[in-house]
């Protein structure tokens, strides 16, 4: 299946992406979880590692055929991007008194921060405007708390009043692609799916949301994939949109017969039948590594236990399933959701401005290949959209409430109030 939202060709990326390691000393890794036909959605697991072996980055990639294994590779830069951990990677970090937020929507984080620590300075991470994609325009400069942006940075007792904000910084929002403006796309896509899903977790447990289902006619590799995850979970895969307010996103889901919480696969694009592929495709992922056990604990979170004294939001993290008002086929889905306007530079970046979200980002690191001529090689990115709700980190069991578009004191009092009370 074809990705109108990637420059590159799969053949390609797989050579730029092993062209960057050779130049740069590293050495990358991967394996197949299963046989591949090529035309059967596969799990690929890459690592990178440095001279010596160290790991720097281990990922799973999802897809059809050998963009699983593209996937997998590109993201596996990705995280060690993260981890700022890539070879002569700069972090850009500084220590300064945070400017008061001046972003157009509300956000918590930066409001906190600032609010706590109104003199003093505090660890701070540059980005500028990010205000096209084909080509990239950027436009002014801002500084973000580091504790609450770059997942690579961990404050010590000098921001112990700060620490409560590490709880949403995560890995949302990093992407590596053959050229910037194939990672930017993919980042701005990420920020609107965990925004949409952590609506659909919100309102899981607050104001109910009756959904859309998308069932019948699917791809015959992707209905092949939900058969495979249901046959082995003993389960209902229920696939439905959970679009926000921008662009398309849809959420495939399913609880194990054997598990209290839930997986879920995610997937966002301009384009409806990228974001369902993507969807099927990660909820696939999520079984993957469901059997191999791994668990949100192997991922810096905790036990579904640390929020008992918290029901509502405990029941949040374990992602109840989703009810939906209507439903229709997948070439239903496909009509009513195209774009407007489709073109094959088409990003989510102008109907987020048009909603009132600014979007910034930064360079972690790039490889380019000389020979390409065309900047095309391996870029590693982050963007944040001030706004943009974060609530989806609950299920990584931390207590932690709105702090964007979704944020309210009654919701907060409410996510927030007791067993005892």
């Amino acid at each position: 299946m074809s990705d109108r939202e990637r420059s590159t060709t799969v053949a390609e990326a797989l050579r730029l992406a092993d062209e960057a390691a050779r130049a740069h000393d590293l050495t990358l890794t991967w394996e197949l979880s299963e046989g591949d036909d090529g035309r059967a959605v596969a799990v690929h697991r890459a690592t990178l590692s440095d001279s010596v072996g160290t790991v720097l980055g281990r990922a799973a990639g999802k897809g059809v055929g050998k963009q699983s294994l593209a996937s997998a590779l590109f993201e596996a830069y990705e995280h060690a991007g993260a981890r700022g951990l890539l070879p002569r990677q700069r972090h850009g970090r500084a220590w300064e008194v945070l400017p008061p937020p001046d972003f157009e929507q509300f956000d918590l984080l930066s409001t906190y921060a600032h609010d706590t620590r109104p003199t003093t300075a505090q660890a701070t991470v540059p980005f500028h405007a990010l205000l096209d994609i084909h080509p990239v325009r950027t436009g002014r400069r801002i500084v973000y708390p580091a504790v609450a942006a770059d997942f690579a940075y961990h404050g010590d007792e000098a921001e112990s009043d700060l620490v409560v904000l590490e709880r949403y910084s995560t890995t949302n929002g990093y992407a590596a692609g053959a050229t910037a403006e194939d990672a930017l796309v993919h980042a701005v896509n990420e920020l609107v799916e965990r925004d949409a899903l952590s609506q659909h977790l919100l309102s899981s447990v607050i104001r109910p949301r009756p959904l859309h289902r998308i069932r019948g006619g699917e791809p015959p590799e992707l209905k092949r994939a939900l058969e495979t995850v249901e046959t082995f979970l003993a389960g209902e895969a229920v696939v439905v949109d959970v679009t926000a307010h921008t662009g398309c996103v849809v959420m495939a889901h399913l609880r194990p017969a054997d598990s209290a919480t839930a997986l879920v696969g995610m997937g966002c694009s301009l384009f409806p039948d990228i974001a369902f592929e993507r969807a099927v495709t990660e909820l696939y992922q999520e079984w993957k590594a469901y059997a191999a056990g791994v668990t949100f604990a192997d991922e810096g979170g905790r036990e579904p236990d640390n929020l008992d004294s918290y029901p509502l939001l405990r029941r949040a993290a374990e992602v109840p399933a989703p009810r939906w008002a209507s439903q229709g086929s997948y070439g239903d889905f496909l009509r009513d959701r195209a774009p407007n306007n489709p073109s094959g530079e088409a990003h989510l970046l102008t109907s987020l401005r048009q909603n009132g979200f600014e979007v910034f980002w930064r360079s972690l690191w790039e490889h380019t290949d000389d020979a390409d001529g065309k900047g095309r090689g391996v870029h590693v990115v982050q963007v944040i959209a001030p706004g943009l709700e974060q609530f989806y980190g609950i299920m990584l069991c931390r207590p932690l409430v709105p702090v964007g578009r979704l944020y309210s004191p009654e919701t907060c009092a409410a996510l927030l109030k007791g067993v005892d009370e």
